[in-house]
């Protein structure tokens, strides 16, 4: 069980320095769920740190709402080279977003979102569309504009 002199320089720690709970607690070595077990103790130790606390969780909560959709969003993980070199890559080989993740070793969803995103051009975008349909249909490219002409 931490003393309250623990306790109060935890809080300290948080109110003084440009941190959330996450970062503070890890700066501490303890857990985040440790850290808000003390402050939450803190409330009967000391009223007016606990006060100072709670007002830095509410401006750390407003400015986690103005960033908005920027939390938790990734960014690009795949270069617009790479973007271009796997979309050729699966058009010269004719082979599936599946087959690609197992020779470079990348989770074919981000095959997939780098390939459909903006790094690469329309052109190439519709030439995978229609490699994913001559797949869905088991037949080659070739085949799949032929049968497509054909109708």
């Amino acid at each position: 069980m931490a003393s309250e002199e623990v306790i109060i320089f935890e809080a300290q720690t948080y109110v003084n320095n440009n941190k959330t709970i996450k970062e503070t607690a890890s700066d501490l070595h303890i857990s985040k769920r440790t850290l808000q077990l003390h402050i939450k103790k803190l409330e009967t130790i000391n009223k007016k740190l606990y006060v100072q606390v709670k007002e830095k969780q509410k401006r750390n909560e407003t400015i986690g709402r103005v960033k908005g959709g920027q939390n938790g969003k990734r960014s690009a993980t795949i270069s617009k080279e790479k973007a271009e070199e796997l979309a050729n890559y699966l058009l010269r080989h004719e082979t599936t977003y599946q087959d690609a993740s197992s020779r470079f070793d990348i989770p074919k969803s981000t095959i997939y979102e780098a390939t459909h995103s903006d790094n690469i051009s329309s052109e190439l975008r519709s030439m995978l569309d229609t490699l994913a349909e001559a797949h869905n249909h088991d037949l080659t490219v070739a085949d799949y504009k032929n049968k497509m002409e054909k109708k």
